[in-house]
């Protein structure tokens, strides 16, 4: 796992991002779709299990969620992108302010929980499950900081570990700090990382995804 050690300022253009994280319901429908064969390890007979349809998707692996991105006329956000909706203009330490609260994110548990579960962990623009619950694919290459999206880092083509974010449900208050970097080679799976996806401000908006955010 990388850690934030050094604070800069960037700026981004206008973006909208995911309320929610992917449900299996909704990596469902993009299987059915497209006929995608990587489906989730933990599925059986071709689809997730009865109670989780409004859980995240886990185990996919980057290509897999970029790919369902894609599909969603969507893409994978990039880590600048994913921090500054998780911390607000305010550089808040956690999705709701400053102070950890166990009760504001599913974390120290041992499972997912249905997406938007936690009403009082919102982010400043009302995205869901930023901390914990599932670990988050970016589509940044892991590079040193300060970050430069042309540098490479954003080079999709590029071989080797890619940024995630949020923590997961598995993880302890020191893993869900919003400027938090974990990281995971693409074709990793597992069954506590899952994806959220965004998109820029001039695309065209995909109606049979989940309800976006917008953060900017």
């Amino acid at each position: 796992m990388g850690e934030h050690r050094e604070a800069h300022k960037i700026y981004l253009g206008d973006f909208y991002i995911d309320r929610y994280e992917v449900t299996n319901a909704k990596y469902k429908e993009f299987i059915d779709a497209t006929g995608y064969s990587h489906i989730p390890t933990h599925w059986e007979s071709g689809t997730y299990p009865s109670d989780k349809a409004d859980h995240p998707v886990v185990n996919v692996n980057w290509y897999d969620a970029a790919a369902y991105c894609k599909w969603a006329g969507r893409r994978l956000p990039t880590e600048a992108e994913w921090e500054k909706a998780a911390r607000g203009s305010d550089g808040r330490e956690y999705a709701w302010g400053n102070t950890f609260d166990k009760d504001r994110a599913n974390v120290r548990g041992s499972a997912t929980a249905p997406v938007g579960s936690f009403e009082n962990g919102k982010s400043p623009y009302g995205v869901y499950d930023m901390m914990g619950n599932v670990w988050e694919w970016t589509s940044t290459l892991l590079r040193a900081y300060p970050y430069d999206a042309r540098d490479g880092r954003e080079d999709f083509e590029a071989e080797g570990y890619r940024v995630l974010r949020g923590g997961a449900f598995t993880v302890t208050r020191h893993l869900t700090r919003a400027a938090r970097r974990g990281d995971g080679y693409p074709t990793e799976k597992d069954g506590s990382i899952g994806v959220r996806c965004v998109r820029s401000r001039t695309a065209t908006y995909s109606s049979g995804t989940s309800s976006p955010g917008r953060a900017g």
